[in-house]
C-alpha cells in the first residue's frame, strides 16, 4: 500500500502503468477468493479462527449500532449473545 500511496502523490494522482496493472491483478486476486480466511490472508489481515470469529461478532455489533438490521429480525437480540465462545 505504501508503493501505490507514494506513486500516486509523485504522479499527480495517476498511476505508473506497470503498477496500476499490478494491482488490478491483486484486486482480481481478492475477488476471486472463495472462503473468509483466504479473504483476510490477501488482506494481509489475522486469519486465526479465533481472530475471525471476533472480526465477525464485531460486524455484527456495528451493524445493529447502525440500524441495519430491520425491527423483527432474528438479529434483535441483545450483544450478550454474542459472547466470545472459546474457539
Amino acid at each position: 500500500m505504501n508503493k501505490l500511496s507514494t506513486s500516486l502523490d509523485s504522479n499527480h494522482g495517476c498511476l505508473d502503468f506497470k503498477l496500476e496493472n499490478e494491482f488490478q491483478q491483486n484486486i482480481f486476486g481478492v475477488v476471486k477468493t472463495e472462503n473468509m480466511k483466504e479473504y483476510l490472508q490477501k488482506l494481509g489481515l489475522e486469519t486465526s479462527d479465533k481472530a475471525i470469529y471476533e472480526r465477525l461478532v464485531q460486524s455484527v455489533k456495528n451493524s445493529r449500532a447502525r440500524g441495519y438490521h430491520g425491527k423483527d429480525d432474528l438479529a434483535q437480540h441483545g450483544d450478550s449473545d454474542l459472547d466470545p465462545v472459546h474457539v
